[in-house]
């Protein structure tokens, strides 16, 4: 507001409070007339109040894409004119409304999740029958694929012209996963190690698997059994995946008075792309995560880690977490770190049989930002965490968030319990991890008497 408008206002007022401290008028109606006056002349002069911004509502979906499941019977041989074998394709049913969005560029590609080959065929339809064709010899009863459509495409349309067909199983959105948001500082202590009663890595032989943004190999502090990045590039452009696996299984000696919990064999996926979306988040990329969650199980891995998050899960993500926990494997994943923003439940934290962990500030009170919920398990430093990161320096990160620096997250304090997990199944091969791990950790003082609280679940993680 310019300084002549507060003149102004300022005259005017003087001008009311004098008027109304008159008491010698003698006309009161007449008072009280240029009083309403006056009142409405500051009303006029007085500056517009800004609308109050509206929360952006949050995103739930990845944007143009759908999870389509097609049914082992949905393909037939059809013979080609001349001496060409038979080629596989959909049956007609099927084939129709796929061939109707190729003509008209509504798809832009379709990939196979939950089958290890993928076909070159030009046709959209015989991609897909190649892909039920290849689930089907693997065992599996449907083929699960991700459809990625065009800009400006209607998802809404193309799910309604598929879901009634009588071949396909499902379709549905693709729950948008990230990174929790977390903060960043310089911190050169890892305090961490000593709350939980870290003196020295151990676990060497478990099989441990770290589904996140990739993995910086030249690191000296960081040592991998396998780094999986097949569909796209090697570098870990945030740094998250590489701080997570530092947490884990950092090398010890690099770094005075640093660590990873447990010397594990390390096996990391990628399983972000490398282009942010519209919001400048990261995402997860659904096939790329789904085929690791496959890749984890195949590799005989006894710890899964999971420092993601989203409000929603997928059909074939429930699935596979499932198969992953029946198989006896210990699935570890961050409670999120919205709590201000309305402690949404987030997934895959969420999902049964899933170890969920919240994250503790250096009092050992619940982090601010820590999420809550009756499905937490227990709870690790999460404030503070010093760690790894990538070498390079990258446009998502600060450039002093290069090498070593320390974050805040409940994804910082998941992969502490993952690597107990693997020390526990280290010493008791095929023991109830979570169990076990309620029944070591410290209870805080916040819990009172109560040996679980959806605040701070069974408590403070203990090796």
């Amino acid at each position: 507001m310019a300084s002549s408008g507060r003149n102004s206002l300022a005259k005017l007022a003087k001008r009311l409070r004098a008027l109304l401290g008159d008491e010698t008028a003698s006309d009161r109606d007449a008072v009280q007339l240029e009083a309403m006056e006056l009142l409405n002349r500051i009303v006029r002069a007085a500056p517009a109040e800004s609308p109050r911004a509206e929360p952006r509502p949050r995103r739930l979906w990845v944007s143009n894409q759908l999870i389509v499941a097609v049914s082992n019977d949905a393909i037939v041989h059809r013979t080609r004119s001349g001496a060409s074998p038979a080629s596989v394709d959909l049956v007609d049913s099927l084939r129709r409304p796929f061939r109707a969005f190729e003509r008209d560029g509504i798809i832009e590609e379709v990939v196979a999740i939950n089958v290890d080959e993928s076909s070159s065929s030009a046709s959209l339809s015989e991609r897909i029958a190649f892909n039920v064709r290849a689930a089907r010899s693997e065992g599996s009863h449907n083929t699960v694929n991700l459809v990625r459509l065009a800009p400006g495409a209607s998802v809404s349309d193309v799910r309604r012209a598929l879901e009634d067909e009588p071949s396909v199983e499902y379709v549905e959105r693709v729950p948008l996963r990230k990174v929790p948001a977390g903060r960043r500082r310089s911190v050169r202590a890892a305090w961490h190690l000593g709350a939980i009663g870290s003196v020295a890595p151990r676990a060497a032989d478990v099989d441990v698997a770290v589904l996140d943004t990739g993995l910086d190999e030249s690191h000296s502090a960081i040592s991998a059994h396998a780094y999986h990045h097949a569909g796209t590039s090697a570098e870990d452009i945030s740094g998250h995946g590489t701080h997570v696996a530092g947490i884990l299984a950092g090398l010890a000696g690099i770094k005075a008075g640093w660590h990873g919990v447990a010397g594990v064999k390390l096996h990391a996926w990628k399983i972000f792309g490398d282009v942010p979306n519209d919001d400048g988040d990261f995402e997860v990329d659904e096939a790329l995560y789904q085929r690791a969650l496959r890749a984890a199980l195949k590799a005989r891995c006894k710890v899964v880690n999971l420092s993601i998050g989203g409000v929603r899960a997928s059909t074939e993500e429930r699935r596979l977490i499932k198969d992953l926990v029946n198989a006896g494997v210990a699935v570890v994943a961050a409670m999120g770190n919205e709590y201000e923003e309305g402690n949404p439940t987030e997934f895959p934290a969420a999902l049964a049989g899933v170890i969920a962990v919240g994250a503790v500030d250096r009092a050992f009170a619940r982090a601010s930002f820590s999420n809550t919920g009756e499905h937490v398990a227990l709870v690790a430093p999460g404030v503070d965490i010093l760690s790894t990161l990538p070498m390079t320096k990258s446009a998502a990160r600060t450039k002093r968030e290069t090498k070593w620096y320390a974050w805040d997250g409940t994804s910082m304090a998941a992969p502490q319990v993952a690597a107990a997990a693997a020390i526990l199944l280290a010493q008791q091969p095929g023991a109830d991890v979570r169990k076990l791990l309620a029944k070591k950790a410290r209870r805080l003082a916040a819990m009172g008497t109560r040996s679980w609280t959806r605040t701070l679940g069974a408590g403070l993680l203990q090796l």
